[in-house]
């Protein structure tokens, strides 16, 4: 018990930074951009923003993966695991306290100052929402987000249950982490196609692909579960919801 709340503690201040550094890093890297630049730049930069956290998700399987050929303890692994995934958010911390804002942004804070003082959070805030249509953009955005981050990370719950269908039960940790490895190994082409096809679809048509696509293969999953998964199901139909859920993933 005292492991798992110290797990859960931690999980919690872990979903508060990335919960933030996901619009950080997505704004910081469009405003970076040049003041020519057109719409598809500032979208193309964003997008390789994200692009990276496929590598980023990919990393600790693999480190995981060279660490179990060190020979060492379980206890160990799992402790130089979680110290080796700490350096990466520190080393990103100080970057960050070292950068300097984009001039986009200083430009706005001037003007803001200078049009009514320093003005409160709550003020501007209340601006930004006043503006036509802002709102409504919003709230569309955080809805379907919220409801994304549902589906993907409550997947996680049930991969391991289809791997040991697949794999057998009783694997070792090397193979739980080469498993999943390949999972999210998809997310590198997948993210990749997505910036090819950027240009193409547009902003617009790529969310609303990519959201049906995801809604498709759910509820393909959620139809196929009782009949594909279990014990009793078979190889190959073990399979087949495995490569569902890859699809999902991709």
């Amino acid at each position: 018990p005292t492991a798992l709340g110290l797990l859960a503690g931690f999980r919690f201040l872990l979903g508060v930074g990335i919960g933030g550094c996901y619009p950080l890093s997505a704004t910081h890297a469009s405003e970076s951009a040049s003041a020519s630049a057109d719409v598809w730049t500032r979208a193309k930069r964003t997008g390789l923003v994200f692009c990276f956290q496929a590598f980023g998700a990919l990393a600790p399987y693999m480190v995981a993966m060279l660490l179990c050929g060190l020979r060492i303890g379980p206890d160990l692994q799992f402790r130089m695991l979680l110290g080796l995934g700490a350096m990466a958010p520190v080393v990103v911390g100080v970057l960050s306290a070292r950068a300097t804002e984009s001039e986009e942004f200083v430009k706005a804070a001037a003007g803001r100052r200078a049009e009514d003082g320093q003005g409160s959070m709550a003020r501007q805030l209340c601006e930004v929402l006043g503006r036509p249509g802002m709102g409504r953009h919003l709230v569309a955005t955080g809805v379907c987000w919220f409801a994304y981050d549902i589906a993907y990370y409550g997947s996680a719950q049930w991969t391991p249950t289809m791997t040991a269908g697949i794999f057998g039960g009783g694997v070792s940790v090397f193979d739980n982490a080469w498993h999943c490895a390949v999972d999210f190994a998809l997310g590198i082409p997948a993210t990749l196609l997505a910036l090819w096809a950027l240009k193409t679809l547009g902003v617009k048509r790529l969310q609303v692909y990519g959201f049906t696509l995801i809604a498709t293969t759910c509820v393909l999953v959620a139809v196929a579960w009782a009949s594909l998964a279990g014990e009793a199901a078979g190889r190959a139909r073990n399979n087949a919801l495995f490569g569902l859920y890859l699809c999902f993933n991709f």
